[in-house]
């Protein structure tokens, strides 16, 4: 770029970019960091899935015979 004011500008928003990103992936590292421990312990509190017909997804995907 020949204009020194887009320059600066375009530089400036790469930086805060690049900031931002740095800073939401250090954030999930953290977090997946600190739940490595209780993680387990909470599964176990999860009760079981129960049996159901069909859910919504499968209804939605399964193609139907006979138009």
């Amino acid at each position: 770029m020949t204009d020194p004011v887009a320059s600066r500008t375009l530089l400036d928003v790469i930086w805060k970019l690049a900031l931002v990103l740095g800073v939401a992936l250090t954030a999930e590292w953290l977090m997946l960091r600190g739940l490595r421990r209780p993680l387990p312990a909470l599964e176990k509190l999860v009760p079981a899935p129960r049996l159901q017909r069909a859910s919504i997804v499968e209804a939605a995907t399964t193609p139907r015979r006979g138009w």
